[in-house]
């Protein structure tokens, strides 16, 4: 079973999840798409790595 995830608070991506959790007797996150922008595309964080990590 693939169980594909998007956050809402966050930018949404394009053609693709912010995750893909895939489980076959072991359960595997994949994690791609997370940028440092809000839900309406706007920079988080402006010169914080930090703060743009956390989002």
């Amino acid at each position: 079973m693939i169980q594909r995830v998007t956050v809402p608070g966050l930018f949404p991506p394009p053609v693709y999840s912010h995750a893909s959790v895939v489980e076959a007797g072991t359960r595997i996150a994949f994690l791609a798409g997370s940028v440092p922008l809000d839900a309406e595309g706007k920079l988080v964080g402006e010169g914080d790595p930090v703060r743009q990590a956390g989002r």
